[in-house]
C-alpha cells in the first residue's frame, strides 16, 4: 500500500467559487509529498457537488445531506483518512507554494510537536489574527473583550503592532501583547504557542489518536481552541510557522464583522468556558459580553443620527448587537 503523507480536509458549504480556487491552489502549489484530498460538503444547494464531481474526480467527496457543522465535517474525513498527518483548511483559502509541504516538513522534523499553524493574510497581503499567547481564563476574558472592541483598528499596518509589542509591551501588559502580536510581522522563525487556528490547522495521526477527534458539541468555532487545549494537556507542543502563509478570504459564510458577532460564535465560547472554568465563568463571561455591546450601542447611535449616509449600515450593526444580547441573556 502506498504511504500517504497528508490528509487535507475540506468542509464545503454553499462556497462553491471558494472550493474551487482553494482545491486548484492545492493542486498546484503542493509538490513533493503524497497526499490526499477530502471534501465534505454540508448540504450545498449551490451546485457544488456537480462542480466537485465534473472538475476534481480524484477527490474523496463525502455527501452530507445537511449541516453537520464544521468539527462533525472534519471528525468524517479523518475517518476516510489515511494519511500520517491531518490538514484541516477552510474552504475559503487559496494555498501559497511550498506551504503545506514545509509544515510537513517541520512536523517530520520535530516528533514532540502534535499541531502547527501557519500565517494567515487578506489578499491584500494584511495579517489576520491566528493565535494567542494563554489559554486561561482571565486572559481569555480579557482578549475577548480586546476583540469585541476591536483594539485592533487602532492599529493600521504590522509596523505599529511591532513597535506597541516589542517597546511598550511591559507597560500594555502580556495580554495585550499577545493580541497585538496577531498583527505583529516580526518573528520568522517557528515559536511555540497554545493554539493556532483551525482554519489552516495540520495535526500527527498519533496526536489524534491519543487525544481523540475534534468535540463536536461546537458546531463551528472555537473546536481548534479546545482541541489544541487537549493536545497540550497531553504534553504535545503546537507550533506557529510564521513563513508560511496561506490566503484566507474570511468567513464567507458569516460575512465579516457578522461572524465576529455572531451567536453561534458565542454559543461556543460559552460552551467551551463551561467545559473548562464552569458555570460561573460563563456568566462572568455574559455579563462582559452584554455590557460590551451596550456600550458599542451607544458609540454607534453618535453616527446613526448624525451621518444620515450611513444610517443603514449602522442600522444593521445595531441590530447585530442588540441580537448577541438577547441570545446572551437568554441562552442557558
Amino acid at each position: 500500500m502506498e504511504r500517504i503523507d497528508l490528509s487535507i480536509s475540506v468542509v464545503s458549504y454553499n462556497t462553491k467559487g471558494f472550493v474551487k480556487n482553494c482545491l486548484n491552489s492545492i493542486y498546484q502549489y503542493t509538490r513533493g509529498i503524497k497526499f490526499e484530498v477530502i471534501l465534505v460538503d454540508n448540504g450545498s444547494t449551490d451546485g457544488s457537488i456537480e462542480m466537485f464531481k465534473r472538475e476534481f474526480p480524484q477527490v474523496k467527496l463525502i455527501e452530507n445531506g445537511e449541516n453537520l457543522g464544521f468539527a462533525r465535517a472534519n471528525n468524517q474525513a479523518f475517518n476516510r483518512s489515511k494519511g500520517r498527518f491531518f490538514l484541516l483548511l477552510n474552504s475559503d483559502t487559496k494555498v501559497l507554494p511550498h506551504s503545506i509541504e514545509r509544515m510537513v516538513e517541520f512536523m517530520d522534523l520535530h516528533s514532540d510537536v502534535g499541531a502547527v499553524g501557519c500565517k494567515q493574510i487578506h489578499p491584500d497581503g494584511s495579517i489576520q489574527p491566528t493565535l494567542t499567547i494563554a489559554l486561561n481564563m482571565w486572559t481569555n476574558l480579557w482578549l475577548i473583550f480586546l476583540r469585541l472592541f476591536q483594539l485592533r483598528r487602532v492599529v493600521s499596518n504590522s509596523r505599529q503592532a511591532n513597535f506597541m509589542v516589542n517597546y511598550l509591551g511591559r507597560i500594555l501588559g502580556r495580554t495585550v501583547s499577545s493580541y497585538l502580536k496577531h498583527y505583529s510581522d516580526d518573528k520568522r522563525m517557528p515559536y511555540e504557542v497554545d493554539w493556532v487556528s483551525g482554519t489552516c490547522l495540520l495535526v500527527r495521526r498519533d496526536t489524534i489518536n491519543e487525544v481523540g477527534l475534534l468535540d463536536e458539541n461546537f458546531f463551528m468555532y472555537t473546536e481548534d481552541v479546545d482541541w489544541c487545549l487537549r493536545m497540550k494537556r497531553k504534553g504535545w507542543k503546537i507550533y506557529f510557522l510564521p513563513g508560511n502563509k496561506v490566503i484566507h478570504y474570511v468567513r464567507q459564510s458569516s460575512k465579516g464583522e457578522f461572524g465576529n458577532f455572531s451567536p453561534q460564535r458565542f454559543k461556543s465560547i460559552y460552551y467551551f468556558f463551561n467545559k473548562y472554568h464552569g458555570r460561573k465563568a460563563v456568566i462572568l463571561l455574559k455579563i462582559l459580553v452584554v455590557l460590551s455591546m451596550f456600550i458599542q450601542i451607544e458609540l454607534l447611535l453618535i453616527p446613526y443620527f448624525l451621518s444620515p449616509g450611513k444610517k443603514e449600515a449602522v442600522k444593521a450593526r445595531l441590530k447585530q448587537r442588540f441580537n448577541l444580547i438577547k441570545f446572551s441573556m437568554f441562552l442557558q
